[in-house]
């Protein structure tokens, strides 16, 4: 048989002309596991991808698998049809029953090569999860290993796939109780009809069918609306109003499973007042994907933080017509859930027309008295730089400065302190050990204010209006402690919260997770590089605990405020310049590690439940990196995330 020619349409990519480099990433990935039993390791994956993009046919790379070790053991010592019926049995478990569709495509084929790639081609192959063996330590969803994004689009592939498992499992209970969801499509005559197509194409495939759809405004050219009897113009006849409603734009897409996990979240969660899912932007083909992904909704930023962009859906009140617009987040009255799975997809150019909501914080109370504690030690530079930065640059009435000196010694540090004494700052003398717990209780218990903010003496002020926004938030009901947004020189994010556990680890929240918009988020701890709070919520809390000197103080005083019932917050209105570690070398240098393991050991055996998972981060992230890479396992847990009804 090896001498009839092999189907021509086979021997480029896998019969679909030239397919991009990820078409070659998932065919190439099948491939391997027909040939030689195991996932695709990722060097050998790329020098595979880059044959197949440089054009040489797939047959020819199939051979080659066939010819390596791997493939001589498993292969070389059967007859080829003996070893072509096990790559037919391979290939799915209901053709091995099937001898006459064996014989038809053995008898087609050009041997083990072209029957591979016969198979491939039929998409005849079962999913095999390999974002563990790519990707270890984490999905980028930049990453180009073997081609623009393909990484991210993998991790989508595989998740779509569990999701549509979890839709189909579902899908008996919704049939028998579940809820109709009522949507709104917003359209206009600008917009592309191929767009509109996409949108409607996508809700006509959902695996729950139980949806109406109500199109508002004007259709593009050409576009036309299917003969479906859940669509219809917002002109049409009333009909029965539907308890639940979502708004979409032309070209948002959603997953087959994504009505499916709405209307479940509906069933299992009856208190909750909206829900929210995460999303991407991507090309209609599925290149250029960027993850959305969200965090959980923080009832006492409700009034700041919006869902931006995400897929929302309402629970209707009475009986009164749902208007076109969806509503702001502080009239959603109630719990809101998130369901933390991409189940809505926007083209790019969404993103610009998206509104960004930037909800006043409301009537301004009186200002309370505020004092700002400075723990300082020599480097006289930066102590100027931050002092006259808080004079010009800070719009605050009567702020008191306590600075508490830990033993300087260099003379113009110590001319510094005592010119500074000299008009009207309270100095503390504080020689000793370091320890930054110490010195700056010492400080706070030195001060007058109301509210108190501990600042390094490496941060500066440079918008005015920080303090206000510090003690605005803190003055919030439940709110415990409040962190600044802080930059680097450059003007990149420094710090816009901290990401805790699983276990005795934290990092800085990765700054491409902020969510455009909102004003306030909740998280799980802050760094105590500027910070605010009630003098009465650090009395209550006896401070911060000495026991920890230099690393994990700030971490665990917000995990206790939180064990207390308070809230910590981001106040994203709250800008500084922080030079991160300019004042002593960073945790991780070699003289710093018995005091960071020590640290660590002592706040894993107090806080052993709170760094189990932080609640604030999404469950499709990493925690170790700060949420930037995505977890290779997401796809696998998606279940037992979503069982409940979202979070």
């Amino acid at each position: 048989m090896d001498e009839r020619p092999a189907d021509p349409g086979l021997t480029s990519g896998v019969g679909l002309g030239e397919p991009l480099p990820f078409e070659h990433v998932v065919t190439l990935i099948h491939v391997y596991r027909l040939v030689l039993h195991r996932p695709a390791d990722r060097p050998g994956l790329r020098h595979h991808v880059e044959m197949l993009a440089s054009g040489d046919p797939l047959r020819d790379v199939v051979a080659a698998l066939f010819q390596s070790d791997e493939g001589r053991r498993l292969w070389r010592a059967e007859p080829d049809e003996a070893a072509a019926r096990r790559l037919w049995h391979d290939a799915a478990p209901s053709y091995a029953g099937d001898a006459d569709g064996f014989a038809a495509t053995w008898r087609a084929a050009g041997g083990l090569a072209d029957l591979v790639v016969r198979l491939v081609a039929a998409a005849a192959v079962r999913a095999v999860p390999v974002l563990h063996a790519l990707f270890p330590g984490g999905v980028d969803p930049a990453d180009d290993a073997a081609g623009p994004g393909w990484a991210y689009r993998l991790w989508a592939l595989e998740t779509e796939r569990a999701l549509s498992t979890i839709g189909v499992r579902l899908f008996p209970l919704l049939r028998l109780a579940g809820p109709v969801i009522g949507l709104v499509l917003e359209v206009g005559p600008d917009d592309p009809a191929g767009a509109l197509a996409d949108t409607l194409a996508s809700l006509t495939a959902q695996i729950y069918g139980r949806w109406r759809l109500s199109v508002r405004g004007r259709l593009p050219a050409g576009a036309m609306l299917p003969a479906d009897p859940r669509i219809a113009t917002d002109d049409a006849e009333a009909r029965p109003r539907a308890p639940w409603t979502g708004w979409l734009r032309a070209g948002d897409t959603l997953s087959a499973s994504a009505l499916a996990l709405f209307a479940y979240a509906a069933l299992r969660r009856p208190w909750a007042s909206a829900i929210y899912c995460d999303e991407d932007l991507r090309q209609p083909d599925g290149s250029g994907a960027e993850p959305w992904l969200k965090t959980a909704w923080d009832p006492d930023a409700a009034e700041e933080a919006d869902p931006v962009g995400a897929l929302l859906l309402v629970r209707r009140r009475g009986r009164g017509r749902i208007g076109p617009h969806r509503p702001r987040p502080g009239a959603m009255a109630g719990r809101v859930v998130h369901l933390p799975a991409v189940l809505c997809h926007r083209p790019p150019a969404a993103l610009r027309d998206l509104p960004i909501p930037a909800f006043p914080i409301g009537p301004a109370p009186p200002l309370p008295a505020l004092s700002i504690v400075i723990a300082t030690r020599d480097r006289a530079d930066l102590l100027q730089r931050c002092i006259a930065s808080l004079h010009a640059r800070t719009d605050y009435p009567g702020i008191e400065i306590v600075l508490v000196d830990n033993g300087s010694r260099e003379p113009a540090a110590l001319a510094l302190l005592d010119r500074l004494r000299h008009q009207g700052c309270t100095v503390l003398r504080r020689p000793g050990p370091f320890n930054w717990s110490t010195l700056n209780n010492d400080g706070v218990r030195a001060s007058a204010g109301e509210v108190v903010v501990l600042m390094n003496n490496d941060v500066a002020c440079i918008d005015p209006g920080w303090a206000r926004a510090l003690a605005a938030a803190c003055l919030r009901p439940r709110v415990g402690i409040v962190g600044a947004l802080l930059l680097y020189e450059d003007g990149g994010v420094q710090h816009a919260g901290v990401v805790v556990g699983p276990g005795a680890q934290a990092a800085h929240l990765w700054s491409g997770r902020l969510v455009a918009g909102a004003r306030l988020q909740g998280l799980a701890a802050v760094t105590g590089a500027c910070v605010a709070f009630r003098r009465s919520v650090f009395d209550r809390l006896g401070g911060l605990d000495e026991a920890l000197p230099v690393t994990w103080n700030d971490v665990d005083f917000c995990l206790r405020l939180r064990e207390a019932g308070l809230r910590v917050l981001l106040a994203r209105d709250a800008v500084l310049i922080h030079a991160e570690s300019a004042t002593r070398s960073a945790d991780s240098a070699p003289e710093n590690q018995v005091q960071l393991a020590s640290s660590r050991a002592w706040m894993a055996a107090r806080h052993r439940r709170a760094l189990r998972a932080d609640p604030f981060l999404n469950p499709l992230l990493t925690a170790g990196n700060g949420g930037r890479l995505l977890d290779p396992a997401a796809p696998e847990r998606l279940w037992s995330v979503l069982r409940g009804g979202g979070r």
